[in-house]
């Protein structure tokens, strides 16, 4: 709530379920972007709610403690950082149950209409899932099923109005050398290059 640096002097904040332990979000998110250079990232892993959130869960200490109570919304979290001057958001298709593989259009759309609501430009499309399922692994199935969450990742960022999405390519491990990621990675993508080309979105 009160940073000990001076303005403009950060490129990047990370919080790990932080900002719902404050008892005033508004200047934890004001403070974040003080301290941001123009063009800076804030990135935030944290609980949001839908919907209201009952009385007695607000007063519990022990939920306040597991970043539950204190949750802001997503309006109100999207519409704390355009008050406080960001200007786009990043969307992680993963885990999450509000925008999955399985989120229908319809569902994306509505996730558009209210960050757009708040004054908030979606920037791009990430992916947590990359990870599990990458498109270099040596197996085939985990091969199709990255293609499959790039492939939705594609179709969302169109939906959402964004013209990129960030990938993990390749993973390069002991057992997965980058002499055979490599040639794994460039197939599955060029593959992804004709829907990637009909959704006018590019793969970083």
């Amino acid at each position: 709530e009160s940073i000990p640096l001076p303005d403009n002097s950060v490129d990047v904040i990370i919080s790990n379920c932080v900002v719902n332990l404050s008892g005033d979000k508004r200047k934890v998110i004001f403070e974040a972007f003080r301290v941001l250079k123009p063009g800076g990232r804030f990135a935030v892993s944290d609980v949001v709610v839908r919907g209201e959130v009952p009385a007695a869960v607000r007063s519990s200490m022990e939920l306040w403690v597991g970043c539950v109570a204190g949750a802001l919304t997503e309006q109100e979290f999207h519409s704390l950082l355009w008050e406080a001057g960001f200007e786009g958001i990043e969307l992680w298709l993963g885990e999450q149950p509000w925008f999955q593989v399985e989120t229908t259009d319809a569902q994306v759309r509505e996730l558009r209409r209210k960050i757009e609501d708040t004054g908030l430009e979606i920037s791009n499309v990430s992916n947590t899932l990359d990870w599990e399922h990458n498109i270099s692994s040596p197996d085939p199935r985990i091969r199709q099923m990255g293609m499959h969450h790039i492939t939705r990742q594609l179709e969302t960022a169109a939906i959402l109005g964004t013209d990129a999405i960030l990938v993990v390519a390749g993973l390069v491990t002991e057992k997965s050398p980058y002499q055979d990621v490599y040639p794994r990675t460039v197939e599955i993508l060029q593959k992804l290059a004709g829907p990637a080309a009909a959704h006018k979105v590019k793969i970083g």
